[in-house]
């Protein structure tokens, strides 16, 4: 099997932009000479067989699934983060079977890497880094069974595809070429790396034990992924109340949700034209004979109408409705 080796490009010391990696894997400091990320976009840096160049394996091996569409103009990467990302991990037991499974302990059978689809199914549910990394021989059957779906083999496919852009996210130009664009300046990105920085520093000085997982792909997210995601904030939310409040923070917790449903419903207005508007679905949802004919009814607010308030007239509407 040919072993995958990627050399460091020599840098000049230019390269002191942000390192693009010093969050995602916070748990390397950045240290050495910084490099720009573009020399890393080409295909002669491309030597694993899922990537099209030396850049996305980087981001891969990061799980960096949810970096939004960008300009990396300026952006560059420490020789910490480049060595941890490029090392090769031993094949010596499965990363997998303890991790998902729940297993009493790892298998050291018929070991194989973590492909990028497999990797990538695992983040959406788990939120966890494993691209490349070491699963057994028994796992992968549960694995394919579970995420070799058509959604996440495209996602998986072309989720980094806008890389390749490189007159659009490798130039200084689309910074400042328009005022509402998807683009973030090293400025913006630093501010925002910043906060997530202070904000995981906040919770951790503050006993917080559990983990801190952030995104900005929510939308993207597979259901039972953000049913976890939402798990994780609600753990957060109310360790902040505990400081807030703490001899009553289940209390306020629950009048804050109290709070927020009156609130939406006097925003739309129940009793006035919304409520009549409302009123005729319900009516049209019970005089409907066929599921499909219910479901279209019910499209029809499903995106704009919270679903307590939609309950209000159609009690029997549900989640998987």
């Amino acid at each position: 099997k040919k072993k995958v080796i990627f050399a460091m490009n020599s840098v000049s010391g230019d390269n002191q932009g942000p390192c693009l990696f010093s969050i995602k894997v916070n748990d390397i400091s950045c240290e050495g000479i910084r490099q720009n990320l573009k020399p890393l976009l080409t295909s002669a840096s491309a030597n694993d067989f899922e990537c099209k160049s030396e850049l996305e394996f980087l981001l891969l091996r990061a799980a960096y699934y949810d970096l939004p569409h960008m300009n990396l103009y300026g952006h560059t990467i420490c020789d910490a983060h480049y060595n941890y990302l490029t090392k090769r991990f031993p094949r010596t037991a499965c990363n997998v079977c303890k991790t998902i499974f729940n297993y009493d302990s790892n298998s050291k059978n018929d070991l194989r890497r973590i492909t990028r689809i497999i990797a990538y199914g695992i983040w959406q549910e788990h939120q966890l880094s494993v691209f490349d990394e070491t699963m057994c021989g028994g796992c992968p059957k549960k694995l394919q069974k579970k995420y070799l779906t058509k959604d996440i083999i495209e996602e998986s496919g072309n989720i980094l595809s806008w890389l390749y852009d490189d007159n659009t996210y490798f130039t200084p130009s689309t910074i400042s070429s328009t005022g509402h664009s998807v683009y973030q300046s090293n400025d913006d990105l630093d501010l925002q790396c910043d906060r997530k920085h202070h904000f995981k520093e906040f919770l951790v000085n503050n006993g917080f034990q559990g983990r801190v997982q952030m995104t900005e792909s929510y939308g993207n997210m597979l259901r039972k992924s953000r049913q976890n995601f939402l798990r994780q904030i609600k753990i957060i939310l109310l360790f902040i109340l505990q400081i807030l409040a703490p001899n009553d923070f289940n209390q306020v917790w629950e009048d804050l949700i109290e709070f927020h449903i009156e609130e939406t419903k006097q925003s739309y207005n129940i009793d006035g034209k919304f409520g009549i508007v409302m009123g005729c679905i319900s009516d049209a949802y019970g005089n409907a004979n066929h599921w499909s004919t219910r479901r279209q009814l019910l499209s029809i607010v499903a995106q704009e109408v919270p679903l307590y308030i939609i309950q209000q007239f159609i009690p029997d509407t549900s989640n998987a409705a």
